[in-house]
Protein backbone atom coordinates (compact mmCIF):
# COMPACT_ATOMS: atom_id res chain seq x y z
CA UNK A 1 0.00 0.00 0.00
CA UNK A 2 1.59 3.17 -1.04
CA UNK A 3 0.23 6.75 -1.49
CA UNK A 4 1.42 9.59 -3.60
CA UNK A 5 0.45 12.93 -4.87
CA UNK A 6 -0.60 13.08 -8.67
CA UNK A 7 -1.09 16.57 -11.33
CA UNK A 8 -4.24 14.31 -13.38
CA UNK A 9 -3.03 15.80 -16.91
CA UNK A 10 -5.80 14.39 -18.43
CA UNK A 11 -8.64 16.57 -16.58
CA UNK A 12 -7.51 20.25 -17.35
CA UNK A 13 -10.11 22.49 -16.04
CA UNK A 14 -11.71 25.54 -17.59
CA UNK A 15 -8.78 27.47 -15.95
CA UNK A 16 -5.88 25.48 -17.56
CA UNK A 17 -5.60 23.74 -14.49
CA UNK A 18 -5.26 20.49 -13.25
CA UNK A 19 -6.52 18.81 -10.16
CA UNK A 20 -3.92 17.49 -7.50
CA UNK A 21 -4.82 13.54 -6.38
CA UNK A 22 -3.94 11.12 -4.24
CA UNK A 23 -3.02 7.96 -5.74
CA UNK A 24 -3.82 5.27 -3.53
CA UNK A 25 -1.86 2.10 -5.14
CA UNK A 26 -3.05 -1.15 -3.42
CA UNK A 27 -2.51 -5.18 -4.94
CA UNK A 28 -1.25 -3.61 -8.24
CA UNK A 29 -3.95 -1.31 -8.21
CA UNK A 30 -4.30 2.34 -8.29
CA UNK A 31 -7.56 4.68 -7.01
CA UNK A 32 -7.41 8.00 -7.41
CA UNK A 33 -9.13 10.37 -4.30
CA UNK A 34 -9.49 14.03 -5.01
CA UNK A 35 -8.02 16.81 -2.99
CA UNK A 36 -10.32 19.70 -4.31
CA UNK A 37 -7.09 21.78 -5.66
CA UNK A 38 -6.33 22.56 -8.92
CA UNK A 39 -3.11 24.01 -10.06
CA UNK A 40 -0.90 24.67 -13.27
CA UNK A 41 1.81 22.12 -14.66
CA UNK A 42 4.66 24.44 -13.72
CA UNK A 43 2.98 24.37 -9.67
CA UNK A 44 4.02 21.10 -8.80
CA UNK A 45 7.17 19.21 -8.69
CA UNK A 46 6.26 15.27 -9.64
CA UNK A 47 9.65 14.01 -7.74
CA UNK A 48 9.15 16.29 -4.84
CA UNK A 49 5.52 15.97 -4.82
CA UNK A 50 5.55 19.80 -3.67
CA UNK A 51 3.92 22.55 -4.74
CA UNK A 52 5.68 25.17 -6.15
CA UNK A 53 5.81 28.36 -7.67
CA UNK A 54 2.01 29.52 -6.06
CA UNK A 55 1.51 32.87 -4.33
CA UNK A 56 -0.53 29.81 -1.53
CA UNK A 57 2.57 26.89 -1.14
CA UNK A 58 3.11 27.07 2.10
CA UNK A 59 -0.71 26.61 2.92
CA UNK A 60 -1.37 24.36 0.44
CA UNK A 61 1.77 21.71 1.11
CA UNK A 62 0.41 21.65 4.70
CA UNK A 63 -2.99 21.12 3.65
CA UNK A 64 -1.98 17.85 1.06
CA UNK A 65 0.40 16.75 4.01
CA UNK A 66 -2.17 17.07 6.61
CA UNK A 67 -4.19 15.22 4.07
CA UNK A 68 -2.23 12.22 3.13
CA UNK A 69 -2.22 11.73 7.07
CA UNK A 70 -5.68 11.23 7.05
CA UNK A 71 -5.98 8.86 4.23
CA UNK A 72 -3.17 7.00 5.78
CA UNK A 73 -4.67 6.87 9.69
CA UNK A 74 -7.83 5.44 8.15
CA UNK A 75 -6.24 2.99 6.70
CA UNK A 76 -4.43 1.81 9.21
CA UNK A 77 -7.42 1.06 10.77
CA UNK A 78 -8.67 -0.82 7.76
CA UNK A 79 -5.82 -2.86 8.36
CA UNK A 80 -6.03 -3.05 11.98
CA UNK A 81 -9.57 -4.49 11.07
CA UNK A 82 -8.17 -6.94 9.12
CA UNK A 83 -10.23 -5.74 6.04
CA UNK A 84 -7.54 -4.33 3.81
CA UNK A 85 -6.21 -7.20 2.55
CA UNK A 86 -9.82 -8.16 1.29
CA UNK A 87 -10.19 -4.53 -0.28
CA UNK A 88 -9.27 -3.67 -3.94
CA UNK A 89 -7.40 -0.18 -4.33
CA UNK A 90 -11.00 1.22 -5.60
CA UNK A 91 -12.92 -0.01 -2.81
CA UNK A 92 -10.24 1.72 -0.81
CA UNK A 93 -10.19 4.91 -1.68
CA UNK A 94 -14.64 4.84 -1.45
CA UNK A 95 -14.08 4.03 2.11
CA UNK A 96 -11.66 6.67 2.79
CA UNK A 97 -13.81 9.27 0.89
CA UNK A 98 -17.19 8.03 2.84
CA UNK A 99 -15.22 7.85 5.81
CA UNK A 100 -13.25 11.44 5.70
CA UNK A 101 -16.25 13.14 4.19
CA UNK A 102 -18.93 11.65 6.19
CA UNK A 103 -17.11 13.39 9.25
CA UNK A 104 -16.15 16.69 7.44
CA UNK A 105 -20.19 16.76 6.28
CA UNK A 106 -20.90 16.71 10.32
CA UNK A 107 -19.02 19.18 10.88
CA UNK A 108 -20.68 23.04 11.26
CA UNK A 109 -18.53 24.78 8.00
CA UNK A 110 -16.85 28.37 8.83
CA UNK A 111 -18.64 30.30 5.70
CA UNK A 112 -21.96 29.30 7.06
CA UNK A 113 -21.19 31.05 10.17
CA UNK A 114 -19.88 33.63 8.47
CA UNK A 115 -22.77 34.27 6.39
CA UNK A 116 -24.90 34.31 9.24
CA UNK A 117 -22.95 37.20 11.24
CA UNK A 118 -23.07 38.70 8.12
CA UNK A 119 -26.67 38.52 7.72
CA UNK A 120 -27.00 39.69 11.22
CA UNK A 121 -25.08 43.16 10.63
CA UNK A 122 -26.98 46.55 11.23
CA UNK A 123 -25.59 48.17 8.18
CA UNK A 124 -24.70 47.54 4.73
CA UNK A 125 -20.83 48.62 4.48
CA UNK A 126 -20.62 46.24 7.85
CA UNK A 127 -21.91 43.41 5.89
CA UNK A 128 -20.18 43.56 2.72
CA UNK A 129 -16.77 43.66 4.93
CA UNK A 130 -17.44 40.27 5.86
CA UNK A 131 -18.36 38.92 2.70
CA UNK A 132 -15.31 40.89 1.03
CA UNK A 133 -13.01 38.85 3.71
CA UNK A 134 -15.14 35.55 2.41
CA UNK A 135 -14.32 36.88 -1.29
CA UNK A 136 -10.82 37.28 -0.24
CA UNK A 137 -10.25 33.82 1.87
CA UNK A 138 -11.93 31.56 -1.19
CA UNK A 139 -9.25 33.40 -3.59
CA UNK A 140 -6.27 32.97 -1.23
CA UNK A 141 -7.29 29.30 -0.58
CA UNK A 142 -10.07 27.28 -3.35
CA UNK A 143 -11.25 24.68 -0.94
CA UNK A 144 -12.11 27.30 1.77
CA UNK A 145 -15.89 26.91 1.62
CA UNK A 146 -15.15 23.12 2.97
CA UNK A 147 -13.05 24.60 5.90
CA UNK A 148 -14.77 23.56 9.52
CA UNK A 149 -14.14 25.99 12.48
CA UNK A 150 -10.80 23.51 13.21
CA UNK A 151 -9.13 24.85 9.23
CA UNK A 152 -8.79 27.69 10.49
CA UNK A 153 -5.75 27.42 12.37
CA UNK A 154 -3.00 29.99 13.72
CA UNK A 155 -1.04 28.74 10.43
CA UNK A 156 -3.52 29.19 8.44
CA UNK A 157 -4.51 32.88 9.24
CA UNK A 158 -0.76 33.76 9.66
CA UNK A 159 -0.30 32.64 5.95
CA UNK A 160 -3.21 34.22 4.82
CA UNK A 161 -1.60 37.66 6.58
CA UNK A 162 1.48 37.30 4.62
CA UNK A 163 -0.47 36.56 1.29
CA UNK A 164 -2.71 39.56 1.96
CA UNK A 165 0.88 41.88 2.19
CA UNK A 166 1.77 40.44 -0.68
CA UNK A 167 -1.35 41.35 -2.76
CA UNK A 168 -0.85 45.11 -1.62
CA UNK A 169 -2.96 45.58 1.58
CA UNK A 170 -1.72 47.93 4.62
CA UNK A 171 -1.83 46.59 8.16
CA UNK A 172 -4.62 48.38 9.06
CA UNK A 173 -6.55 46.75 6.56
CA UNK A 174 -5.16 43.07 7.31
CA UNK A 175 -6.03 43.95 10.98
CA UNK A 176 -9.40 44.98 9.95
CA UNK A 177 -9.84 41.35 7.95
CA UNK A 178 -8.68 39.27 11.28
CA UNK A 179 -11.01 40.93 13.61
CA UNK A 180 -13.94 40.09 11.43
CA UNK A 181 -13.08 36.01 11.41
CA UNK A 182 -12.60 36.58 15.56
CA UNK A 183 -15.73 38.11 15.27
CA UNK A 184 -17.15 34.99 13.81
CA UNK A 185 -15.37 32.70 16.35
CA UNK A 186 -16.79 34.56 19.19
CA UNK A 187 -20.47 34.34 17.15
CA UNK A 188 -20.15 30.88 17.31
CA UNK A 189 -18.22 30.56 20.78
CA UNK A 190 -21.27 32.28 22.06
CA UNK A 191 -23.33 29.95 20.56
CA UNK A 192 -22.06 27.17 21.53
CA UNK A 193 -20.97 26.07 18.10
CA UNK A 194 -17.58 25.65 18.54
CA UNK A 195 -15.09 25.39 20.82
CA UNK A 196 -12.22 26.06 18.72
CA UNK A 197 -10.95 29.58 19.11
Amino acid sequence: MTLKFYLDKRHRTVNGEFPLKLVISHKGKAALYPLGINLAENQFNENKERIESHPNKVFLNNHISRRRIDVQEVILQLKSDGKLNTMSATEVKNYVKAKLEDTEDNKLLFTDVLHKVADECNTISTKSGYLSVEKLLKTFCPSYAEFSFEHITFVFLDDFCKWLKTKGFNSNTIHLYISKIKSVFIYAINRELTTCF
